[in-house]
């Protein structure tokens, strides 16, 4: 069970869906025993009574998991100015104390980090680094993140017109539906200023990758030869009886961005959304190649050259598959449809300059939100780990430096286009909007479990 805990006598349950919590972590005992963990957030007694709440969903994107929750909005409200700890069944281990090892030396707030003790746990450093982090980027709004009822409606029909026509089998119907509100949350807050046909697009996007995600988890050996189908269906090349074995969703999927990006998105746009699709599907064939192998008991790709790498070649290669997997080019390109930015010969030099920091922005979020799931309480290959070994630097510390490099990045920008108003909403919005649909549900997500 998840608990969500008053200092006091009132709270209340939520069953949770997955075994991983981002901000804490089962006791090393519960561990042994193969005893399922307990976790949990414990506000101030001046939180209050919260009532009832609906049952959480947990969701996925390539390596990052969390959970989504809906709290009242007074309580995200209070949940950074507040004193927060971490419940794990009967120990609750609060961010209080001195400065543990070496901060980084920054422009980005550091004072929770700076005020942890020496001997802090990775638990209570990781919490420590969130906070300071949200508060240098603003993310301040903690209400669950709307959902957008109106491109709910329109897939929700087209949905089940494939699901009676008999194109769509009823698991894939029933986890589509699972996942439209969460993709409908992502295909609109962080996209605010955009029309509702490009939400419309946008929701359907988000909604059939993540699917297709979830699938690779799940059952990397049935979706990998359907993945090798995708540039072929984008191009609408496939052969009449191979369009017919040919996955349904990642054929919705290729529909969506072949008939319907050209119509919202310039052509600079649509190219990058379209090769952001593809690279998509490329790197889901890898890490489905590496859940294989994995679960036979065979290297990951790539391990077998690290006794001899002596070029970074890790480093590299991990940063070359979450540019593949991120989708971050595409959903930076989200943010300028036509029916906002219709002259592209204006604004594209504008645009195009700040798109690598936006894509930096998208995937390092990603990252620092995953970290502990990942590296803490899992035992994951990532950035944050490959660089561990490559530098000698505590993975934590990097993660410190990280989140000060991502809130300058921030800033950077917004001064950058301090004389661009448009831009700047755009950018505003979508940093924010980031924010809500990730942090405060809270935090960082992704895919519906079943």
């Amino acid at each position: 069970m998840a608990k969500i805990a008053m200092a006091g006598s009132k709270g209340l349950e939520l069953a949770m869906v997955s075994g991983y919590w981002p901000l804490g972590r089962p006791s090393t005992d519960a561990d042994a025993a193969g005893q399922g963990p307990s976790w949990g957030i414990c506000f101030p007694s001046s939180v209050g009574h919260i009532g009832p709440c609906p049952i959480p969903i947990v969701f996925r994107i390539r390596n990052r998991l969390h959970l989504q929750l809906y709290l009242p909005v007074e309580i995200h409200q209070q949940l950074l100015p507040s004193r927060i700890s971490i419940n794990m069944g009967n120990v609750t281990a609060a961010v209080t104390g001195s400065r543990p090892s070496t901060s980084t030396k920054s422009k980005a707030p550091s004072a929770h980090y700076d005020k942890l003790p020496r001997n802090a746990t990775p638990k209570e450093t990781y919490v420590a680094i969130l906070r300071d982090f949200f508060q240098g980027v603003s993310f301040t709004d903690f209400a669950a993140p709307p959902e957008n009822e109106a491109a709910m409606s329109v897939i929700r029909a087209e949905l089940h017109e494939h699901f009676t026509s008999g194109f769509l089998p009823e698991p894939d119907y029933l986890s589509l539906l699972r996942i439209l509100p969460h993709a409908s949350s992502y295909a609109s807050v962080p996209y605010p200023n955009n029309p509702l046909e490009v939400q419309i697009f946008v929701c359907k996007f988000t909604l059939y990758f993540i699917f297709i995600d979830d699938k690779v988890d799940t059952v990397p050996a049935e979706i990998l030869p359907h993945l090798n189908t995708f540039p072929l269906l984008m191009a609408d090349s496939l052969p009449a009886a191979e369009l017919e074995k040919a996955y349904p969703v990642l054929r919705l999927a290729a529909d969506n961005l072949r008939l319907n990006t050209r119509t919202h998105f310039s052509g600079y746009h649509t190219g990058s959304i379209l090769k952001g699709a593809i690279d998509y599907t490329m790197g889901c064939t890898i890490e489905a190649i590496d859940l294989i192998r994995s679960r036979e008991g065979k290297c990951l790709v790539g391990e077998q050259y690290e006794p001899l790498d002596t070029l970074n070649m890790m480093q590299k290669y991990t940063r070359f598959l979450r540019l593949k997997t991120a989708l971050s080019e595409g959903f930076t390109s989200f943010l300028f449809p036509l029916g906002v930015f219709p002259d592209e010969l204006n604004y594209l030099p504008d645009v195009a300059p700040i798109v690598p920091t936006m894509v930096d922005f998208i995937d390092f979020v990603n990252d620092i939100m995953s970290y502990y799931k990942e590296t803490v309480v899992g035992d994951e290959k990532t950035y944050f780990t490959i660089m561990e070994k490559m530098t000698g630097v505590r993975s934590m510390e990097l993660l410190k430096r990280e989140c000060n490099n991502m809130v300058e990045l921030v800033e950077g920008v917004r001064r950058l286009l301090a004389e661009n108003r448009p831009l700047l909403v755009q950018f505003n919005s979508f940093v924010d909007g980031l924010g809500e649909v990730g942090i405060g549900e809270p935090k960082r997500v992704v895919m519906a479990e079943k």
